[in-house]
C-alpha cells in the first residue's frame, strides 16, 4: 500500500549560544492509511521535535526546518506557506498531547472549542457545528454529553480532557492522527479505556496513527511497526513482533530490559528483573565522536568510540543504526 505520509531526511535545529544545535537528524519514515506507527525512546530522543516538525507548529525562531521533506500524498508540506499549512492542520493531520490542559483554552466551554475547530475547516452553521460537538463527545464514550459540552476543561477529570483531545483531533476526519503521548497523564485504567477508543476510531475512520511514546507496553498493544530513536536519530525499526523478540540494537535492547512483563512459569519461569540503562540522553550540542549511545551501550568496542553507524536496512527488511548487529546480519 502506498504511504499518505511520507518523511526524508527530516533534519530539525535549534539557535544555541554558539549556533544552530541539530536535534532531529535525518529522519526517515512513511505511514500507510489504517496503520500504526510507533515513535519510542527516553525523553530528549527527538520524538515530539520530530512529531512538532511533521506539522510545522515549531516556533521559528529558535527552531528551524534545516533540510528533508515532509510529504503527504506526494505534497511537500515543506513548501506551503502558512496559511495552506492551517488548512492541513486539523484537517488532513490532526495531533493530539500528552497534557490536555495546556492544549484546550481554560476560558472557552469544551463545545465552543470543538464549534471553533469544526468552522475553521468545514462549512457548517454554528448550530450544525454544536451539534455535530456533542455527537463527537458521544462517540468518544463522554457520558451525558450535551451537559459536558458546556463546561469549562478544569470541570472535567484528566481522561475526560484527553478525550475532548480526541474528539477535537478527530472533528475533521483527518487522514493523520499524531498522538505524543496520550495516555502518559492517566492511570492505568483509564490508559485502557483511551487505546481501546483509539483503535476503535482508527478502525471507523481508516486513519494511519503515528504514536508517540516511551512506554513499550503501549507499543505491543496498538502498533504494527516501531521506529526507535536516540540522541536525534533512528537507530533501528522493525516490525512490532520481531522487535519485541530479537531487538537488534542495544539501546532497543536497554529498553526493552527496563520494561516490566509477565511471563508464565511455562515460557519463562521466573520474572525478569528490570535492569536499567546507565547514564542519559547526550544533550544535542555534547555528541560524543562515533556512535551517541556508545558512551551507555554494554557492547560497545573501538570502532563506536571513532565512526558513527549509519541506518542500514538488513536482508529482512529489518533496520538499524549498529556496527555490531550489522556485522552480524550480514
Amino acid at each position: 500500500m502506498a504511504p499518505i505520509l511520507e518523511v526524508r531526511n527530516l533534519r530539525t535545529q535549534f539557535s544555541g549560544p554558539n549556533g544552530y544545535v541539530t536535534v532531529v537528524d535525518g529522519v526517515s519514515l512513511t505511514l500507510a492509511q489504517g496503520e500504526t506507527l510507533a515513535i519510542v525512546g527516553e525523553s530528549g530522543s527527538g520524538k515530539s521535535v520530530t512529531a512538532m516538525s511533521i506539522l510545522r507548529v515549531l516556533p521559528e525562531p529558535p527552531a528551524r526546518i534545516a533540510g528533508g521533506e515532509v510529504l503527504l500524498e506526494g505534497r511537500d508540506l515543506l513548501k506551503l506557506d502558512e496559511e495552506a499549512m492551517r488548512a492541513v492542520r486539523g484537517h488532513q493531520i490532526s495531533m493530539i498531547f500528552q497534557e490536555p490542559m495546556t492544549s484546550l483554552n481554560p476560558v472557552m466551554t469544551i463545545g465552543d472549542q470543538i464549534v471553533e475547530a469544526l468552522c475553521e475547516h468545514r462549512d457548517i452553521s454554528q448550530d450544525d457545528a454544536f451539534a455535530e460537538a456533542v455527537a463527537l463527545l458521544e462517540r468518544v464514550r463522554i457520558p451525558d454529553a450535551k451537559r459536558r459540552v458546556l463546561e469549562y476543561p478544569h470541570r472535567l477529570s484528566g481522561g475526560m480532557r484527553q478525550r475532548v483531545m480526541i474528539a477535537m483531533a478527530l472533528a475533521c476526519r483527518p487522514q493523520i492522527l499524531i498522538a505524543d503521548e496520550p495516555t502518559t497523564a492517566l492511570d492505568v485504567t483509564v490508559q485502557a479505556q483511551i487505546l481501546t477508543l483509539l483503535a476503535k476510531l482508527q478502525s471507523e475512520f481508516g486513519m494511519g496513527i503515528l504514536l508517540i511514546t516511551h512506554n513499550l507496553g503501549v507499543v505491543a498493544r496498538v502498533a504494527q511497526r516501531v521506529m526507535v530513536m536516540y540522541a536525534g536519530r533512528v537507530v533501528e525499526e522493525a516490525p512490532v513482533g520481531p522487535l519485541f523478540k530479537h531487538p537488534l540494537h542495544p539501546y532497543t535492547e536497554g529498553l526493552l530490559g527496563a520494561t516490566p512483563r509477565m511471563h508464565s512459569d511455562a515460557e519463562e519461569g521466573a520474572r525478569q528483573r528490570l535492569v536499567d540503562i546507565p547514564g542519559t540522553v547526550p544533550l544535542p550540542d555534547k555528541l560524543p565522536p562515533g556512535c551517541a549511545f556508545a558512551p551507555r551501550c554494554p557492547k560497545v568496542f573501538d570502532r563506536c568510540l571513532k565512526e558513527r553507524p549509519e541506518l542500514v536496512t538488513n536482508r529482512d527488511g529489518r533496520k538499524t543504526a549498529c556496527f555490531l548487529t550489522q556485522e552480524r546480519t550480514a
